[in-house]
């Protein structure tokens, strides 16, 4: 079933391709997928009036390099699934953005572990990505800059324990 359905829409499946390659911001994930007792995986790749699947027999690098290509434009963002990394060496993307969901899950985890450090860690993960969500992908370069200089400052800033 899926050969046909690949077959009959193989033309719009390399005009979404070409829109995930040139988007300025791309989103990856993968997850497993059991297709007739088989084990495969379900990879996923979402850009702005995009989302393309495909379902592929290994998780390794090679199967986001099949959509990608070898010089696709862009920010990835990703979970830090080591595939990602050897793409990137791959493709020769340095614009890598680790999920937020990942970044706020680990900064919790510190807050757990770590206590008062810990926490203000969080805290400030938090308000940073409050901060940049209220932009609505509409921010600009020096909007980046203040949150870094924002986020450096606030992690460097003493704190009560």
């Amino acid at each position: 079933m899926g050969e046909l359905i690949a077959k009959e829409f193989s033309e719009y499946y390399e005009v979404l391709k070409e829109m995930v390659r040139e988007a300025d911001v791309r989103y990856m994930d993968e997850t497993s997928w059991r297709e007739s007792g088989i084990n495969k995986w379900l990879w996923v790749f979402v850009a702005e009036g995009v989302a393309l699947y495909m379902i592929a027999k290994t998780r390794s690098h090679k199967e986001p390099l099949s959509i990608l290509g070898e010089n696709p434009k862009g920010i990835d963002v990703h979970d830090r699934f080591s595939a990602y990394n050897t793409l990137a060496r791959k493709t020769g993307n340095r614009a890598q953005q680790i999920c937020w969901f990942h970044l706020l899950v680990d900064s919790k985890d510190l807050s757990k572990l770590y206590g008062e450090e810990g926490k203000h860690i969080h805290e400030t993960m938090k308000y940073i990505h409050a901060k940049a969500k209220s932009f609505e992908g509409k921010g600009r370069p020096e909007d980046v800059e203040n949150l870094i200089s924002e986020l450096q400052d606030k992690l460097d800033r003493p704190y009560k324990i």
